[in-house]
């Protein structure tokens, strides 16, 4: 999951919430991640239309 603040991005592994690459201020790293944990099993549907090409619509 790409995740945006400002000039600031980070991109999380749905499935895990491991950080891949990137970064953002920690504050908001955290909120992504309780986002991410909260989410994950809606998030993983969404990913799996966009690997078909489909548009996941949204969280």
């Amino acid at each position: 999951m790409h995740v945006c603040y400002g000039d600031d991005e980070l991109i999380i592994a749905i499935d895990t919430g491991i950080e891949i690459e990137g970064y953002l201020p920690n504050s908001k790293r955290k909120m992504a991640i309780r986002h991410i944990n909260a989410h994950r099993q809606h998030l993983l549907e969404m990913w799996k239309l966009a690997v078909k090409g489909r548009h996941p619509g949204k969280l």
